[in-house]
């Protein structure tokens, strides 16, 4: 069985007090509603679901959507978020088991062995050519054939170095359906992308340069949750920007205002849009 099968179950997790009020309300009913649920969350990406998987779960489990969504909503043992929702208990659990399944993959990964072309040795080779080739290999592993591992970086340096590869942070623009936003705004898409990373807890999830490509191309794909949020901010932004630079559709030299070449008095209030023209006579802008 493969391992992305597998999470961490607290033997005494009946006996929380959320657990304790599903189970005096519901019964072994919602317990096994809530084990249900945990089962599909860990197969989902970053142990997180959409709500619209509580129909197909409800038709495998014999009972109704509405049961499983009051079991998500109405007993704090899920966090719902927009149309997603994830068990903040299952992800701080899983976060230690993760990491140590990374790291003990690393410790497994084979030795490499600089083998000569001597290596390959005739079927009638000599028992001196065969003692003198067993020593070379002794010899390799004495010297430390296995090429020395990286140290693990922090997760902001893998962020950092990431937004640094051109070829793939582009990619990922083109992927991302953001246009033009995204050309303008990448720095920030990256900072966006730091703070989800805390707010999720996926710091130490993050192991390699692949890990953190990995998630930034589903945070930043076209039609997530996550994509839509930076869209948000990023034009919530850029509107408060605009709302305290007063003179976004004026030309300012020098201290001299300007529209199209026209010179703006400087009692003049903020030209209020681009097609605004000023009026001397009446000392205001018109259409």
């Amino acid at each position: 069985m493969k391992n992305d099968n597998f999470f961490k179950h607290d033997a005494s997790a009946c006996n929380g007090e959320k657990m304790m009020n599903l189970i005096d309300k519901e019964g072994l009913r919602g317990y096994g509603a809530y084990w249900v649920l945990l089962e599909a969350l860990r197969k989902g990406a970053d142990l997180c679901c959409p709500l619209s998987i509580l129909q197909s779960l409800a038709v495998r489990s014999r009972v109704r959507a509405s049961y499983l969504l009051h079991i998500v909503q109405d007993f704090g043992l899920f966090v719902v978020e927009k149309d997603h929702f994830y068990s903040p208990g299952m992800k701080r659990r899983m976060s230690t088991y993760l990491l140590s399944s990374k790291l003990e993959s690393v410790k497994k990964r084979p030795k490499v062995l600089e083998m000569s072309e001597s290596s390959a040795v005739p079927a009638r080779i000599t028992e001196k050519n065969r003692t003198e080739k067993n020593i070379t290999v002794v010899d390799s592993n004495i010297g430390g054939g296995q090429i020395p591992l990286k140290p693990i970086m922090g997760w902001e340096a893998l962020v950092n170095e990431m937004a640094l590869c051109e070829d793939y942070m582009n990619q990922a623009g083109v992927h991302s359906g953001l246009g033009g936003l995204y050309l303008r705004c990448r720095k920030r898409i990256v900072g966006l992308f730091k703070t989800h990373i805390q707010l999720q807890g996926k710091q130490e999830n993050l192991l390699t340069l692949g890990d953190v490509k990995s998630y930034f191309t589903n945070f930043i794909a076209a039609g997530t949750v996550t994509n839509r949020k930076v869209r948000e901010a990023l034009q919530r932004e850029k509107l408060e920007e605009e709302r305290f630079d007063f003179h976004r559709f004026e030309t300012v030299v020098d201290g001299q205002r300007s529209y199209l070449g026209h010179l703006i008095p400087n009692d003049a209030p903020p030209r209020p849009d681009p097609s605004s023209v000023w009026d001397n006579l009446l000392k205001q802008w018109h259409h």
